[in-house]
């Protein structure tokens, strides 16, 4: 597979999909552009070994100040702020230690109240925490599906499921670049392929593949004909 982003002798310079995409967001996310070009400039040094961790902290950094911005812009700077599922365990974590030890062993015949109310309010604590993390699940969809209306604003008029796609097209790319950037074990292969697959997707929003979508439609129909002619 041809190099995505080590193939240029300076580490600065994209080619011209990711050339398209730093200019967008230089205008409106100054500081996600930034983070582009850091990811492009920290993969094409090969002789940093932990490239692919760098490259995917940038990109996930990129991706979080696209949400910040648009999530502020469409909903308030209050719902801008994303708490981490790693926070929300640790807190889950700090409501159960008062409780640790206090409820015995669960076989016991007996279930004083001190048992009992130790076991309520283990519970309570996992059960806010379950819904929480429900409630979380529908707040990335959304913010993912807000990322996409924001750059091709043209698909408020698509159908639910498409939206749906699309945002959750961002949430797998995202997720992906997290896990590498947690030193998640991937092929600089698959960390090119996911790169260019982000890129290919912004730009699939703010410039729409028209002109070739109808060129390979033509094509298509032309070689029909042909067949049909033969």
């Amino acid at each position: 597979m041809a190099s995505l982003l080590g193939q240029y002798p300076s580490p600065t310079k994209l080619d011209e999909n990711q050339q398209a995409v730093h200019v967008h967001f230089a205008k409106l996310y100054p500081a996600a552009a930034d983070c582009f070009l850091g990811a492009v400039r920290v993969y094409a040094d090969h002789g940093n070994p932990e490239r692919n961790c760098h490259m995917a902290h940038s990109v996930r950094e990129m991706m979080d100040y696209v949400e910040k911005n648009v999530v502020a812009q469409k909903q308030g700077e209050g719902r801008a702020i994303h708490v981490r599922l790693g926070d929300r365990v640790k807190r889950l974590l700090a409501d159960l230690v008062p409780y640790r030890g206090k409820i015995g062993d669960p076989a016991q015949s007996e279930w004083p109240i001190e048992r009992q109310a130790a076991l309520s309010k283990y519970l309570l604590a996992v059960d806010s925490f379950s819904v929480n993390y429900s409630g979380e699940q529908q707040e990335l969809n959304l913010r993912a599906e807000l990322v996409g209306l924001e750059l091709d604003p043209t698909l408020a008029e698509s159908p639910a499921g498409v939206r749906a796609n699309i945002a959750q097209q961002w949430r797998d790319l995202k997720d992906f670049f997290v896990g590498v950037a947690h030193h998640r074990p991937a092929p600089s292969e698959d960390v090119e392929q996911r790169f260019g697959e982000l890129v290919r997707f912004i730009l699939d929003r703010i410039q729409p593949r028209t002109f070739e979508d109808q060129s390979e439609l033509l094509r298509l129909i032309e070689k029909g004909e042909s067949n049909a002619n033969a």
